[in-house]
């Protein structure tokens, strides 16, 4: 299977300081932020104009990891078919992954 190349770590939820505006990113726990502040993984918006839609992004986004791993483990019990002794523990590792990605 491929390695992810991306930013590593658990994703959160983070607000920022940047040129005076308070902005909605999402940072890696396990990475420090660049030099300039800004958090290794991306923007969501300013603060003050963050949205219920933004909030449902960012919490899809700061789950990709989580989502990532879920799924890799579902593909690598599939192809080495011990599907059916670990199915309930996959789909409650998945059920929980999707929870988590959507709130």
């Amino acid at each position: 299977m491929t390695e992810f190349k991306g930013t590593p770590g658990e994703w959160i939820i983070h607000i920022n300081k940047i040129e005076g505006k308070k902005v909605v990113a999402i940072a890696s726990l396990e990475e420090n932020l660049s030099e300039k502040g800004y958090p290794a993984v991306c923007f969501i918006s300013e603060a003050e104009n963050y949205t219920d839609r933004d909030q449902a992004n960012a919490q899809l986004i700061s789950k990709a990891p989580r989502l990532l791993e879920a799924l890799k483990n579902l593909v690598n019990q599939i192809e080495n078919e011990h599907v059916s002794e670990f199915m309930d523990e996959l789909s409650e590792d998945a059920e929980q992954a999707i929870q988590e990605a959507i709130g």
